[in-house]
């Protein structure tokens, strides 16, 4: 979840949107379990609740997590709390050291996207993943994204490009949540914002429901979309290795 939009005090369940966009992540990094010891950067991590599931699926690895938006504080309780060193400054970590890096739903928030890549380009070791999400699409592009401080949203073609030209091979790219663009455009249209950081919708049951839906709607898009049919989507994704 993005920090700027949680409340205070969350709670319980998750947003649909959110658990099922977690279940689609943790799918894609268990398809490609490489380096299952190694160092994990999650750049860009929230309040845990991802990466916390990313330690479920791979035990052994050892994990470091950056986002510039914790405190002191924060960054100390959920190093202490989660078995991950857990940081807020970009000085305190080492690119160099890492095997895999994820960055979900974080390029979208950088005014430098291209010097943020290429320093990862220039700076993981050969053969390094990077597993990535983005907003889809600038033509969504609105109010919730201005709230969220987006500069941006992608196109899968914008994406991919700027990985090659800074040193990774893209082994796979799609979209997913392909029901939501037609959602997303009617709230855009209405002016209306739709945030997540309150929780699961209500009743619960509703909420579950949405999530499996959703859950299915990815799953959906890779399938198609790793054999070459590429559905639109709210979200992107991406999977590379650092070239030699």
């Amino acid at each position: 979840m993005d920090l700027s939009e949680r409340a205070m005090d969350f709670r319980g369940e998750r947003h649909f949107w959110e658990a099922a966009r977690a279940m689609f992540l943790r799918r894609l990094m268990r398809d490609y379990p490489v380096f299952p010891e190694g160092a994990l950067l999650d750049f860009g991590c929230g309040d845990g609740y991802l990466l916390n599931g990313m330690m479920a699926d791979f035990p052994k690895r050892s994990y470091t997590a950056l986002d510039i938006a914790l405190d002191d504080e924060t960054a100390a309780r959920m190093s202490h709390a989660g078995g991950a060193r857990v940081v807020n400054r970009p000085e305190a970590v080492r690119e160099s050291e890492f095997q895999v890096v994820t960055m979900f739903d974080v390029l979208e928030h950088l005014e430098d996207d291209e010097g943020t890549v290429n320093r990862l380009g220039q700076a993981l070791p050969e053969g390094a993943m990077l597993f990535l999400s983005v907003p889809a699409f600038q033509c969504l592009f609105g109010e919730h994204d201005r709230e969220l401080r987006h500069f941006r949203r992608y196109e899968r073609r914008k994406l991919t490009d700027l990985l090659q030209r800074n040193g990774f091979q893209v082994l796979e790219s799609g979209y997913f949540f392909a029901i939501l663009p037609v959602v997303r455009l009617l709230l855009h249209l209405a002016g209306r914002r739709d945030g997540i950081g309150n929780g699961a919708v209500r009743p619960l049951w509703l909420n579950r429901l949405l999530e499996k839906w959703l859950r299915a709607d990815a799953a959906i898009c890779r399938w198609l979309a790793r054999r070459g049919v590429i559905l639109p989507g709210l979200s992107g994704y991406a999977v590379c290795v650092r070239r030699s």
